[in-house]
């Protein structure tokens, strides 16, 4: 593993950030969107805290931001533990309709759509990647994940047991976030290949990926759709 240097630069997290983002740039949009409560947040310039390494020196950031109230950070990371399950759930739906994929015409937006899709998953599931929590603009943790290998976090000198907690927390839900996108990537690919064999015509494998990529997306934009819904409705109920 190579000796990782970290340089903290100060500044401040504004308030038109989500909770949970992804940073890089442009091209990870259409993957970052479909996992769970994540939005992507373009960089231009140096993120918050800066990790170096000789194998990866651009390593995208997932990046958690929380309250100082202890019980709704507790609360917000449960909420977005569901919400990264109700993507599970819409995967394993993927899956079975992905078993009887019968490829359609596709417009060249589809295909630039799907095109995309791959180039932004590709750099979601690089060979590594960061983890930082925040508590309001406080690092309190960061972790670096590799593809293979052993997890390396570090925490801030005033972090306590219940802020490191809740970076672990963060960590498990990237975890699982980065595991749900690679297992939609594959499903994509196995039912690509099952109908290209099929039909065995050189055509047979661009067809068969954007048919399958987009059931995928169809089922994905529902899921997003009702998962808004349901947070409106719940965000709009007076609490007692």
């Amino acid at each position: 593993m190579p000796r990782t240097s970290c340089s903290v630069v100060p500044s401040s997290s504004a308030d038109d950030v989500s909770d949970f983002d992804v940073l890089g740039n442009d091209a990870i949009a259409d993957a970052v969107q479909m996992i769970g409560p994540w939005m992507p947040t373009a960089t231009s310039g140096t993120s918050d805290v800066t990790f170096s390494t000789s194998e990866a020196p651009h390593d995208l950031v997932w990046r958690v931001r929380l309250s100082t109230d202890r019980q709704l950070a507790a609360e917000r990371l449960m909420i977005a533990a569901a919400q990264v399950e109700s993507t599970r759930s819409a995967v394993r739906r993927i899956e079975r309709n992905l078993a009887r994929l019968v490829p359609a015409p596709v417009t060249e937006e589809e295909v630039g759509r799907c095109q995309a899709f791959f180039s932004s998953a590709a750099a979601l599931l690089g060979p590594q990647a960061r983890v930082q929590t925040y508590v309001e603009s406080r690092l309190i943790g960061w972790t670096i994940l590799p593809i293979v290998g052993q997890a390396h976090t570090v925490v801030g000198m005033r972090a306590d047991a219940h802020s490191i907690q809740l970076h672990m927390r963060a960590v498990k839900l990237t975890v699982l976030s980065r595991a749900t996108l690679l297992r939609l990537v594959l499903l994509i690919a196995r039912s690509t290949a099952r109908w290209s064999a099929a039909m065995a015509t050189p055509l047979a494998p661009a067809a068969g990926v954007v048919a399958a990529w987009k059931i995928a997306d169809d089922v994905m934009r529902e899921e997003r759709w009702f998962r808004t819904r349901l947070q409106a409705a719940q965000s709009s109920t007076p609490s007692s």
